[in-house]
Order: structure tokens, then sequence, then C-alpha cells
């Protein structure tokens, strides 16, 4: 005579719905605490390098008026080959005239010798606060050169 086996109870294997729906809501209450600090930072980073590409800008004017002794009329000439520069442009690609934005620097001659690099912001409209403020290179939070 055979005895009956013992039929193990079978569970289907994965994840109930309960335990898929605490691990999305663990998740989600993650992103709602990390994304904004994420997001930020990263509004952070494109002021910090609008505020390098500007520094860049103002050295590649200073170098020019270094040469010609007078500030140059518009920024576009630092892209043009200059024979006071070996030959080569003060700017090598026109991305550098251009913000973390994609907006292209506004550039005022006050003087023969006085300038301000500008931009407008992640709004590209003049005034705003945060990450929208102007930048100029008039501003005392703009790293200076040395001279």
């Amino acid at each position: 005579m055979l005895t009956p086996v013992p039929q193990k109870s079978r569970r289907a294997s994965g994840f109930t719905l309960i335990e898929i729906m605490v691990v999305i809501a663990i998740i989600g209450l993650l992103l709602t605490v990390v994304a904004p600090n994420v997001w930020n930072k990263l509004r952070e980073a494109k002021v910090t390098t609008t505020k390098v590409k500007m520094n860049v800008v103002k050295n590649a004017v200073d170098d020019y008026r270094r040469h010609y002794s007078k500030v140059p009329d518009s920024l576009q000439v630092l892209l043009e080959d200059s024979e006071k520069n070996m030959g080569e442009p003060y700017l090598e690609k026109h991305d550098n005239l251009l913000d973390a934005w994609e907006n292209e620097f506004r550039f005022s001659k006050i003087s023969s010798n006085k300038y301000a690099i500008i931009s407008l912001g992640a709004d590209g409209v003049e005034g705003g606060e945060n990450d929208d403020r102007d930048l100029s290179t008039l501003d005392d939070s703009m790293p200076s050169n040395a001279k």
C-alpha cells in the first residue's frame, strides 16, 4: 500500500498588490524629499556655470582691451581672427557667448575702458529672483580678475 505524499502548499511566486503599493509609496516619499533638493542644485549649477562663462568672456574682452587700448563695440568681434592675438580669435566658439540657458550675453559698453557683460537669467527677461535674476560682471558677486 502506498502512503500518500503530503503536497506542499504552492504559493505563487511574485509580489502581492499590497507589497507593490508599499514600495511605490516609499519611492514616492523619497522623491518628494529628494527631488526638490536635486532640482535646486541643478538651478544653482546653471547660475555658477553662467558666472564662469561670463568670466571667460570678460578675460577675452580684457585681452582685446590690452591689445587695442579700447573695449570692443560688440562681443562678436571676439570671435574674429585678430592679428594682434597671433591671428587667433579671442574666443573659439560662439557657445562662449551663451549663458547656461542658451541666451546670448548682453554687452554694454559704458566707456572706452569700462563695460558690462550681462545675463538675463533663466527667464531671459530683465529683473527676477533666484535663477531668473540678472547677472552682471559689474556685480560684487562676480569673481574679479587679478590685475
